[in-house]
């Protein structure tokens, strides 16, 4: 696994939290490629970034292998379609006397790792304004490519401090390193972590847009995981492909199940499914707690999203008008008997027929088996 660094040469950027980040992934046992600047005295910034991409491509190129690319610095979203743009100063697409266009596409560096024939699974982190832009377009593929974006395709983000969002990252990377029991992480779970209490949060997206819930794996590397890895890869490859995914979901009792509890249950479901169905693999997306604001506010959402369906306003409205309707019946109903003694007809009951504008509406949008049948 290994991870190159892109930053733009600025004033206003911090240098030291891209070797904080540095540090924490050579602690997982991550290679780390020189940082690459790029600056308005670079006279073609998107050949400097193609390259860097490319050459981290020829150098760790493998089915086995992981490639983390890391970017921080100015974005800018350029072009009637808003493309992502990696920028040295916030003003880089206005050339200056002496000075380039010092911006780079993202974009067109990106179309290196949707290469056929590249292998390695891929993890871009980008930390910079309108980062979610980086999320357009994509490519079909066996392989793992997730995106993290440190903030939505029209937000910006905040200039370097303790609540910035590498900040955030490289704590919640050592987090998990500190775990002795848990040290593995889902890119689905680090996402997680990284927005709690958060107010701006950030977003991870699958670029092979595969929708099978397969995410990257963070993990500390040692001889063995790396021959685990090799072995795992290899079976992985002669399996058939995938043609259909279930999620299920399961309540727990507790909030917290050990390393051990998860992989006795993970065997047992193996077992389980072995006999039945044809499986190959299972993934654990995420876990979430639930504590008693979160239980309250899942029952607000329910109550609020009962409100705002129009099938369930519709239903309500035409209840609300049939039972006033009976109201108003019955209402004449006691008037007519007070006013004439005589038992009521059948022929009478037609003829104050109060209900006539109704009978006609058919019900059946209302009830699951109409909407089967339709």
């Amino acid at each position: 696994m290994t991870i190159v660094s892109v930053m733009t040469k600025s004033a206003d950027l911090d240098t030291h939290q891209i070797r904080k980040l540095e540090h924490v992934f050579r602690r997982f046992g991550f290679s780390v490629d020189p940082v690459v600047c790029l600056n308005t005295k670079d006279e073609k910034p998107q050949n400097t970034l193609n390259l860097a991409i490319a050459q981290h491509i020829a150098k760790h190129d493998g089915a086995n292998n992981l490639m983390i690319i890391y970017y921080t610095g100015h974005g800018l979203q350029l072009g009637s379609d808003g493309r992502l743009a990696f920028a040295a100063t916030t003003d880089a697409h206005k050339v200056k006397r002496g000075k380039h266009h010092a911006i780079a596409y993202w974009d067109i560096a990106e179309e290196l790792l949707f290469k056929k024939g590249v292998e390695p699974d891929v993890f871009t982190i980008l930390d910079c304004c309108f980062a979610s832009r980086g999320h357009k377009g994509s490519d079909d593929s066996r392989r793992i490519y997730d995106l993290l974006a440190a903030c939505d395709r029209d937000e910006t983000t905040p200039a370097p401090c303790p609540t910035s969002f590498t900040e955030r990252l490289v704590a919640t990377l050592e987090k998990f390193l500190n775990d002795p029991d848990d040290q593995s992480i889902l890119t689905t779970k680090l996402l997680e972590e990284i927005n709690k209490d958060c107010d701006s949060p950030a977003y991870l997206f699958d670029r092979l847009k595969k929708n099978d819930n397969r995410h990257v794996q963070l993990k500390p590397l040692s001889e063995q995981t790396t021959e685990e890895a090799k072995e795992l890869a290899i079976k992985f490859k002669n399996q058939p492909p995938e043609e259909a995914g279930v999620s299920l979901r399961f309540s727990l009792q507790k909030q917290d199940l050990s390393k051990k509890k998860i992989e006795e249950w993970a065997q047992a479901l193996i077992t389980a499914c072995e006999t039945v169905v044809p499986l190959r693999r299972i993934d654990w997306v995420k876990m979430e707690k639930n504590s008693p604001g979160q239980r309250l506010q899942r029952l607000v959402d329910i109550v609020h999203q009962a409100k705002n369906n129009p099938r369930q306003r519709f239903r309500k409205a035409i209840e609300t008008v049939i039972e006033n309707n009976e109201t108003a019946a019955r209402r004449a109903n006691k008037r007519s008997r007070s006013e004439d003694p005589l038992p009521v007809t059948s022929k009478r009951r037609a003829s104050g027929n109060l209900l006539t504008p109704f009978i006609g509406l058919n019900p059946g949008p209302m009830t699951p088996e109409s909407n089967a049948g339709s």
